[in-house]
């Protein structure tokens, strides 16, 4: 697997293509773009290659952290906790104002 064999080439190219993906769909005057950074997103048994369809049709891949933890990586906080956090930093900042509608 490349992002095992070259690590740093696998999320450089990633993050290219995100970029790029993302500053395309701003050029373009794109409404709305749902951007999911994961193949976690499609089934975990979904037939290759991969369909837009197939998204959120079965169950899902699991995330598996411990390659984080076994480098030292723990939570600080629990997942509820961060999306609290992070609806309550929203509502404080009204951060949607923020986000231009270009429709």
């Amino acid at each position: 697997m490349p992002n095992n064999t070259y690590p740093a080439e696998f999320i450089h190219d990633n993050l290219a293509i995100q970029t790029h993906i993302i500053h395309a769909s701003y050029e373009n005057k794109v409404k709305r773009l749902l951007f999911l950074g994961s193949s976690c997103i499609y089934p975990k048994h979904c037939p290759p290659p991969m369909k837009e369809e197939y998204l959120l049709t079965g169950l899902l891949e699991p995330t598996d952290v411990s390659r984080l933890k076994n480098l030292g990586w723990q939570a600080k906080i629990s997942l509820e906790d961060g999306i609290l956090e992070t609806y309550n930093w929203f509502v404080k900042k009204q951060a949607w104002r923020m986000i231009k509608d270009v429709s």
